[in-house]
């Protein structure tokens, strides 16, 4: 015995409940209809179509997409099948244009390290790594408290944190962080 299925004529959704004797409701678009069960056998010419919204195939005129549900015309109103999109491939390749690379010197950690520890108050050692907000920092800060002892103590302090972890650095790994 062939299977038997039944189709929305308003957007060709299988999904249907049969709500009274040869009558049917649509569970994609609400459209109640009457039908009789047709065979399920493949079509194999059947224009189709795509969904816009979600790319699956319905049938050419379909006022509903079955796969997402998404109306492709509003209730009621049947308009012109939106037309196919058309992909176009480059003809030929190209390479990117290159551009030089600008040239940035190597930093030593040796030398941020002893601009870090002599004049690690005025933010030399942020200005040579190239960490330009940071040594603004330290300038400012040496500026706005420079007649105040304490404060420069922190700052001396942290100034010789940071050329300890600079030295401690493998090669390596200051390479990567600062150059």
């Amino acid at each position: 015995m062939a299977n038997s299925i039944i189709k929305c004529p308003q957007c060709s959704g299988d999904k249907v409940e049969m709500i009274d004797t040869n009558q049917y409701e649509c569970q994609y678009c609400g459209t109640i209809f009457t039908g009789a069960k047709e065979p399920a056998v493949p079509q194999t010419h059947v224009p189709v179509n795509t969904c816009p919204y979600c790319g699956g195939e319905l049938i050419m005129g379909a006022s509903k997409c079955r796969h997402c549900g998404e109306w492709l015309t509003r209730p009621g109103q049947m308009s012109q099948p939106a037309p196919q999109p058309v992909y176009t491939q480059p003809s030929s390749y190209s390479q990117p244009a290159s551009y030089p690379q600008q040239y940035r010197s190597p930093k030593s950690k040796v030398t941020a390290a002893i601009l870090a520890i002599l004049l690690g108050g005025f933010g030399v050692h942020e200005f040579y790594l190239g960490r330009t907000g940071a040594g603004v920092a330290f300038l400012l800060i040496f500026l706005c408290t420079c007649w105040l002892i304490f404060p420069m103590f922190i700052i001396c302090f942290i100034c010789f944190i940071q050329a300890i972890s600079y030295l401690c650095m493998s090669d390596q790994e200051f390479n990567t962080k600062y150059n």
